[in-house]
């Protein structure tokens, strides 16, 4: 059965006592306090990955800017997910991974780059006035849309 643990205060959180090497308080369900000696308060929350089985961690900010409040939302808003069998930390990279995608998928983006493999195949007087052609017509209508949002019918 699992050690229970009382929940910290925020007195306790702020007159946390620097020591010559770092320890942890803890809060219960996963979320610890890290004291280092330099004086860096880091709330840390440590879980089993359900996808992975294994012990997994990762930072939730420094105190004051986290406060224990907002520490905790963050443990319960992560501990919903993995009843979910959603691994935090691999669901948070893909959502990066998923940002970044979209933002490379930009119509300007690709255009840029197939610009960039058209120059080394072509001479420069072609790849400059196949560059201009692009500036001057396509790009200026299609730019900030998605390359998956560009269709037959919008070309026409």
């Amino acid at each position: 059965m699992p050690k229970s643990v009382k929940p910290l205060s925020e007195k306790e959180v702020k007159n946390a006592k620097l020591k010559d090497k770092e320890y942890t308080l803890s809060d219960g369900n996963g979320l610890q306090l890290l004291v280092k000696p330099d004086g860096i308060k880091q709330w840390v929350f440590r879980y089993t990955s359900p996808t992975q089985n294994k012990r997994r961690k990762t930072s939730f900010g420094t105190y004051p800017s986290v406060t224990l409040a907002n520490a905790r939302a963050k443990r319960d808003e992560w501990q919903n997910l993995i009843k979910q069998g959603i691994d935090p930390i691999d669901d948070k990279r893909e959502v990066k991974a998923e940002v970044k995608r979209e933002k490379e998928s930009n119509f300007a983006n690709v255009v840029k780059l197939w610009l960039d493999d058209q120059e080394r195949r072509l001479s420069d007087n072609t790849h400059k006035r196949k560059k201009a052609l692009f500036e001057n017509t396509v790009l200026k209508a299609f730019s900030e849309r998605s390359i998956d949002e560009i269709e037959l019918p919008s070309l026409k």
